[in-house]
Parts: structure tokens; C-alpha cells; sequence
């Protein structure tokens, strides 16, 4: 279980004791969400997640167990400054740094820290207290804090689009701005959409060197309630990933790539993987290996005019019917 906390308006003792024993309200709420298969609990609802809530759970029984010490910004002099570059928030590109201090990493987005994530304690707190829908503190906690504590659980999301169709599950791999969330929209019943812009993948052994790599559900901020309107089902697999060209041709084309070649774009688009400690991207490698070896990875040039996307789109069910990878 994952925990989400953030600062209280009036920090008294007597409201933190409360949150600690996990004292009702007059009106319990929930605040349990499932996310990429994982439970989240946070500190009050979050109606943004609304899509996400576990409805299988006694409303308002979710407790949290508040840290010992409340967590607070590091200062810049005793904290390593583990990565910083530009990355889009609020709709524009921000500078985002993030600081670490042993298993827990700092996320500061245009020099305004924003959430600490405990990698050892499964937790996150956010500095501020806005609610949790704010657009910034959603983008944030749901984006790379919280995939960091999911690629500690052996869950990586991949910056994807993906459709449904009757002769199986595709992924759109691209940068932004290159064509996956036209791609993926859903059109009629042989596509529909499973994802917009993040997709998680998570490795299940069954013994005997049998592996599963099964997606799951992962709130989609681009859209209408933040969520696809058809969820992907339990233990969904991916039959076929295309990694979209950014350059447009005149025709449809396919080229199957290489292992590493695949390796190498799959650990490329995964979400936040600059973020990663070191013994996480060694997982993270090892987890592409298995993704690539399972799942063609297949890079697609084709027209951009939305005028013939349906004819795209027809290309690319051939040839998923006809496995011609």
C-alpha cells in the first residue's frame, strides 16, 4: 500500500493524532484509489481519482500512519542534487530538480518544492497544503513520484497510447507532440482506447520460466475525468508495440527492430526512468530485455493527415491480424 500525505493548514498536535489513529469524519469518504494494481490511501479524497476509487472497501476505513517526524524541504547544502532538467507541468515546460538523501528523493518543480517520496516507507508527502486536485500536486504525485515508488514494486510506465482491437492489444510509444494520443483515440468498437499518455506494464512469474507482462489502469490527465472510458481488463497483455516515427511518409510502413534496438526505446520512454536510483535502472533494464523479447517492438512512419488516419488505422489491424512481424 502506497500513502499519500500532505501539510496541514493548522499543525497542532491534536489534528495530527487524529490523522495518526485514523479518526473518522462526520461524513466518511474514500480515499482509496487502485492504480497500475496497487492500493493508494490518501490523506482526504481526491475527486480527480474518482474513476479509481476501490468500491470493495469500507468507506472512510482506510487509516495512515503519519512519519515520526514531519517531513520537510532539504536544504540544497546537505542534499545531492540527483537530477535537473525541464519537463512539462501546468501545460508548459518548468525546470523540475530532484534531490536525495539516502531512499528519499525530493521532486521541485520551477524551484517550488512540491512532495518528498519515501522510497523505503512507501510514501509520499506533499509540502503544500492545496488539495490533492490541484493541477499541479495531480500532475506531480501521479506522475513521477508516484512512479518511482511503483518501479520499486516492479511496475514501469511506459509514456504510451493504447487501443483494443479484436486481433489484440497495441501500444503507441512516441515523445510528445508526435501523433500517440490521435492515434489511440477511440474510434468504434475495433479501437478503443486503454490509454491516452501512460501506460503501466508489470511482470508476473508463473514458474518454469514463464513470464506474463500484464497492463493495468493508470489515471489519464488529458482527459475527461482523467480516465479512459474502458479500463483495460485484468491481467491485459500487449501483443504489439509501435514506436511511432516523427517523420510523416507518404505510405504506411513497418520495420521490425532489433533487440537492442527495442531495448533501447522501451527504457528510453519510460516515464520518470531519469529519476530512477541506480539499482532501479538496473531493474528497469532487466525488465525491457524481458518486454522486448516478448512483445515485438515495431517503429511506424506514416501520413500525418488526419484525412487519412482511418486508413492508418486499417493498416495497422492487417497487420496485427496477419502477424506479419
Amino acid at each position: 500500500m502506497i500513502t499519500i500525505t500532505k501539510a496541514e493548514e493548522n499543525n497542532t498536535a491534536g489534528a495530527a493524532a487524529m490523522r495518526q489513529q485514523g479518526a473518522p469524519s462526520a461524513e466518511p469518504e474514500n480515499r482509496q484509489y487502485l492504480i497500475a494494481g496497487q492500493s493508494l490511501v490518501f490523506e482526504s479524497p481526491v475527486p480527480a481519482l474518482a474513476a479509481f476509487a476501490e468500491t470493495d472497501i469500507v468507506r472512510g476505513s482506510a487509516t495512515i500512519e503519519m512519519p515520526a517526524d514531519t517531513p520537510r524541504p532539504m536544504d540544497p547544502e546537505s542534499a545531492e542534487l540527483h537530477y535537473q532538467g525541464m519537463a512539462q507541468f501546468e501545460n508548459r515546460q518548468q525546470q523540475v530538480r530532484c534531490w536525495r538523501r539516502n531512499n528519499i528523493l525530493q521532486i521541485d518543480v520551477a524551484d517550488r518544492p512540491i512532495c518528498q517520496v519515501d522510497l523505503e516507507n512507501d510514501r509520499i508527502h506533499q509540502f503544500n497544503n492545496r488539495s490533492f486536485d490541484d493541477r499541479l500536486n495531480l500532475e506531480v504525485i501521479t506522475g513521477p513520484a508516484l512512479i518511482m515508488l511503483l518501479a520499486k514494486k516492479g511496475v514501469y510506465c511506459l509514456h504510451a497510447g493504447a487501443v483494443s482491437t479484436p486481433f489484440g492489444n497495441i501500444a503507441l510509444i512516441a515523445e510528445s507532440g508526435v501523433g500517440k494520443s490521435t492515434l489511440s483515440a477511440p474510434v468504434n468498437e475495433q479501437w478503443q482506447q486503454l490509454s491516452d499518455d501512460i501506460l503501466p506494464f508489470s511482470r508476473h512469474d508463473n514458474g518454469c520460466h514463464d513470464t506474463s507482462i500484464f497492463i493495468a489502469n493508470f489515471p489519464q490527465l488529458k482527459l475527461p475525468g482523467n480516465a479512459v472510458a474502458i479500463a483495460p481488463p485484468p491481467e491485459a497483455t500487449v501483443d504489439l508495440i509501435l514506436r511511432l516515427s516523427a517523420q510523416s511518409s507518404e505510405a504506411t510502413e513497418f520495420r521490425r527492430l532489433g533487440k537492442s534496438e527495442a531495448l533501447l526505446e522501451l527504457v528510453r520512454h519510460t516515464v520518470a526512468a531519469k529519476l530512477f536510483v541506480p539499482s532501479q535502472m538496473g531493474s528497469l533494464t532487466g525488465f525491457a530485455e524481458i518486454l522486448s523479447r516478448a512483445t515485438p517492438v515495431v517503429e511506424l512512419t506514416y501520413p500525418r493527415d488526419l484525412r487519412r488516419l482511418p486508413q492508418v488505422q486499417k493498416a495497422i489491424l492487417n497487420y496485427l491480424q496477419a502477424g506479419l512481424f
